[in-house]
């Protein structure tokens, strides 16, 4: 909780992402959202 109020402080953006899907879907998600950086 406190990484995802840091990140939307800081002017990023939240996507969630389930990890139970595909890697591959996974990988298109970051890809279209242009995610620079990923928090586990």
């Amino acid at each position: 909780m406190t990484a995802l109020l840091a990140v939307l402080k800081a002017g990023g953006a939240y996507l969630p992402m389930d990890p139970a899907s595909p890697r591959e879907r996974q990988e298109f998600m970051c890809a279209d959202a242009g995610a620079r950086v990923l928090v586990t």
